[in-house]
């Protein structure tokens, strides 16, 4: 089945968060310098920024549609913190604070509540 192009450009970016999000896990998981963490958050900080001002928020319905088929949509949607009314009311952790699993200090704020 072929895809509008303005669906497949969306799945294209949430690809593209889920894939970065994935990567900024494992390298906080193995224990990665600050400064990779910090390069790497910053650099999903600004896709998300991107992605957001196209498409809206992850969590958006047409969002959430386009990617219900990939398993990865939770971890997609846990980065966004969303008010009562499905505002976004702050970006959650991963674009801030890091996580050494060796020291087990910090760790991901907003999707373990």
């Amino acid at each position: 089945m072929e895809l509008p192009a303005m669906t497949t450009e969306r799945v294209l970016g949430m690809i593209a968060l889920r894939d970065l999000t994935q990567e900024l896990i494992q390298c906080q998981m193995e224990d990665g310098s600050d400064t990779e963490v910090a390069a790497l958050q910053d650099k999903l900080n600004r896709q998300y920024d991107g992605f957001i001002a196209r498409y809206g928020l992850i969590s958006r319905p047409a969002n959430r549609k386009a990617f219900s088929q990939d398993s990865s949509y939770c971890l997609l949607s846990s980065l966004e913190l969303l008010d009562e009314e499905g505002n976004l009311k702050q970006k959650s952790g991963y674009f801030h604070q890091t996580y050494h699993p060796q020291s087990r200090a910090g760790h991901f704020g907003g999707y373990c509540q």
